[in-house]
């Protein structure tokens, strides 16, 4: 039955509107009796309150602090960024405020500060938090949780903590289908290089550690590590393209590429300036960078992680469980897509 009133309500258990009223909203005092009454009427219809209706009249403040890696347009975390946003606009509640503290992902006296930006506010009932720094984001999240501060995490996860719900990729799952795709294309005898761009005092995330790791178990399990060939590179370093030659001179063998972060575009730019065909690479996210070296065909494969869909999703857990007081799912996977350049039509979140 749709479109059931609150006189609907009302006439089934005979009594006033204002008693259904006050059942509904929690609000003035009704008898044992009557309440019963109403909401045996509920159960009856199968009633189902106007969630977003009830928000609209909340007075209740909803003031998210995110806190990302700063970024510029066509980054992955533009992307994340965007689908905040996005979420804040397309929602009708004027209480939602919401909050961008950055930091530079590379840097964990960079997260520090931001973390410290955060707790200088008073007014902070919901944060997003990119999880860079592990043992850095264990501590600040035992502060919300003594604060009483609902937490969301995206793009990746840290077990035991009490995060509200996270959005992304399973990191280890994710670097292990990567393996695996790179053992599919790549001969035999050929070689694969994981590429782990570092910055000259940089700090590894703590995604990006998890990733690697479900990439090397699988060489590992398949009895293929001897094949990998690990390279850390520099984009920083103005030598870092003579350091590809190097590599390249010195693995003849080499058929694959992996890089595990969004910055796969650096070293499809220096295969397409050194003209190095029959080279394999594969990547991940679909920023606008790598997505033009996908449809040259120089990038073979992009891993989703769907950057603009964490965001709106991040924004919406936080809204549905401090204003609409809704259900949140805790653990929510992003599917492991391979995007390749046929089929790149189909996938719009860039």
């Amino acid at each position: 039955m749709s479109n059931i009133t609150i006189s609907d309500i009302a006439k089934k258990a005979g009594v006033s509107a204002g008693t259904v009223d006050r059942v509904l909203h929690n609000r003035g005092r009704v008898s044992v009796e009557n309440q019963q009454k109403v909401e045996k009427a509920i159960e009856e219809l199968g009633y189902k309150p106007n969630m977003t209706a009830r928000a609209l009249v909340s007075r209740k403040n909803l003031n998210i602090c995110a806190v990302i890696p700063s970024n510029s347009e066509g980054d992955y975390w533009a992307s994340v960024e965007k689908g905040l946003y996005k979420a804040v606009s397309n929602t009708e509640y004027s209480n939602l405020n919401l909050d961008v503290v950055y930091y530079d992902q590379y840097s964990s006296r960079s997260f520090a500060e931001a973390v410290n930006s955060v707790k200088s506010k008073d007014d902070v009932n919901g944060v997003i938090l990119a999880t860079h720094f592990e043992e850095m984001v264990r501590e600040f999240t035992a502060y919300l949780d003594e604060k009483e501060v609902a937490y969301v995490f995206v793009d990746s996860n840290i077990e035991g903590c009490n995060e509200l719900a996270y959005f992304g990729l399973d990191a280890y799952d994710s670097g292990y289908a990567t393996a695996e795709l790179a053992l599919n294309v790549t001969q035999a005898e050929g070689a694969v290089v994981l590429v782990d761009f570092k910055l000259t005092e940089g700090e590894a995330s703590t995604q990006s550690i998890i990733r690697s790791n479900g990439f090397v178990d699988c060489f590992e399990k398949n009895g293929q590590k001897d094949r990998l060939v690990f390279f850390n590179l520099n984009t920083n370093l103005k030598d870092y393209e003579s350091r590809l030659d190097k590599l390249f001179e010195s693995n003849v063998a080499i058929q694959t590429l992996v890089t595990l972060n969004s910055r796969s575009y650096y070293v499809a730019d220096y295969l397409k300036k050194k003209n190095k065909k029959g080279i394999k690479m594969i990547g991940f996210d679909l920023i606008q960078k790598n997505v033009d070296f996908l449809e040259k065909r120089v990038v073979s494969f992009l891993i989703s992680q769907h950057p603009e869909k964490q965001g709106y999703s991040a924004v919406e857990a936080l809204f549905g469980h401090t204003i609409l007081k809704a259900e949140i799912k805790n653990i929510n996977y992003m599917p492991i897509d391979i995007i390749t350049a046929a089929n790149l039509k189909y996938y719009q979140d860039i």
